[in-house]
């Protein structure tokens, strides 16, 4: 089962003017933050999270953002709970479809397990770098400004009873971010609300949304700790992680979809004729609304769109050869692992290396972006994928199985800076 209970956070205080808003101070996830960007989030206020949370330069780097970070202690800019609390966020949005939702979410102290524990289920594959960076900082600031997002089912909507009477007050802290996503934030130190939020994750699971890396890396500080320590029990052991109801029409999954460019030799005659040995092709008009349209209605595992010429969407049928792919259902069947399996792999012989390497595939997640990078004369053709259904998402993972990586685009962000989590 998910051990969640509440937990002594470290948050931004309010300012000399008693302000309660934290615009300018909160960032994206360090791994989405480009030069440019980080330099928009340093000029935009002094204390912006991003100081602690992506530190840049030299190799004393790690132990300038921990300096940094005590540095706020001290000067009172953070402050420590008095008290464990349950942080909850709202967070109004516009998804890369143009479509308005609110994703409600809480920020409370979850207890480490392994991945193959069976309560806190991964469901992408990781790389190595990311985590020997974020390791680093744990160990630099004994603390971490950023959460794992992970999803937990409640079709009831029953969390939102134990907070309805929180929420309806004014948030305690409110921010507009970068990415033009309204937050709003109210925390509580209630022992029958924290009672209520335990009792409600006895004997469930959680599936890792969005941060796959943080979470091993903290699965390896723990470890680092208890060698330390020589004990099971330490204080990293237990980190503040966002929750969120994959049930509620507001925790939105979008797809990543995949641009193609400089493959020797190709045609789109051959490819059309060799996908039409796999598949079943309805042509659509060639616009992302009609391929999107298409494969809404038929179910189609994915849509082509060759830049100046055809659109059309891609059917699994009886000769679809599902049987080539290695892994089991209900992975094998996944619209994304068919594309790789039997198109990207199959067909056009971009195996996992090559992926890897990104000497072919390139990643669209706003919508808004397709048509233009398509006109741009770069691309052979784009494929485009329908939203990822979270609950098979949750399948695959329970199963044991992972998914390719960039397969779900669970949006907005989590913003980083909401709360600290102490790690010592």
């Amino acid at each position: 089962m998910v051990d969640v209970t509440a937990i002594r956070a470290v948050r931004y205080a309010r300012d000399t003017h008693g302000s309660t808003d934290l615009s300018g101070k909160l960032s994206p996830p360090y791994d989405v933050i480009d030069t440019a960007l980080r330099a928009k989030l340093v000029a935009a206020h002094v204390n912006n999270v991003v100081h602690v949370d992506l530190p840049v330069g030299d190799d004393h780097r790690y132990d300038r953002a921990g300096t940094t970070y005590r540095a706020w202690i001290e000067e009172g800019v953070v402050v420590l709970d008095e008290n464990p609390c349950i942080t909850v966020v709202h967070q109004f949005f516009q998804g890369p479809d143009g479509v308005s939702h609110i994703r409600k979410g809480i920020i409370a102290g979850v207890a480490l397990e392994p991945l193959d524990g069976g309560a806190i289920l991964p469901h992408e594959y990781t790389l190595r770098g990311p985590k020997e960076d974020r390791l680093e900082l744990f160990r630099a600031c004994s603390a971490t400004a950023s959460q794992v997002f992970c999803v937990y089912d409640d079709p009831d909507l029953l969390l939102d009873d134990v907070f309805a009477s929180l929420v309806s007050a004014p948030p305690q802290q409110v921010a507009t971010t970068e990415d033009g996503v309204t937050q709003k934030i109210w925390w509580t130190d209630d022992l029958d609300i924290a009672a209520a939020v335990t009792q409600f994750f006895k004997g469930k699971t959680v599936l890792i949304a969005d941060g796959h890396h943080r979470y091993e890396t903290h699965l390896h500080y723990q470890n680092e700790q208890q060698r330390r320590h020589g004990q099971k029990e330490v204080p990293a052991g237990r980190v503040a992680m966002y929750l969120a109801n994959i049930a509620d029409p507001g925790t939105a999954v979008y797809p990543i979809h995949r641009l193609i460019r400089d493959l020797e030799g190709w045609s789109s005659e051959t490819f059309y004729r060799n996908l039409s040995e796999r598949f079943e092709i309805t042509p659509c008009e060639n616009t992302l609304e009609s391929v999107k349209a298409t494969l809404s209605r038929l179910g189609g595992v994915f849509g082509v769109m060759v830049p100046g010429r055809e659109a059309y969407v891609l059917s699994t049928s009886p000769k679809t050869p599902l049987d080539q792919l290695s892994m089991a259902e209900p992975l094998r069947s996944f619209d994304v692992t068919v594309l790789h399996g039997l198109v990207l792999d199959g067909l056009l012989g971009i195996d996992a290396a090559k992926l890897a390497s990104e000497s072919h595939v390139d990643y669209v997640k706003a919508e808004s972006d397709v048509m233009p990078k398509l006109a741009s004369g770069r691309y052979q053709f784009a494929c485009i994928l329908p939203p990822p259904d979270p609950r098979r998402v949750a399948q695959v993972a329970a199963a044991g199985q992972r998914m390719p990586q960039k397969s779900t685009f669970f949006f907005p962000k989590i913003q980083s800076g909401v709360v600290f989590s102490p790690l010592s």
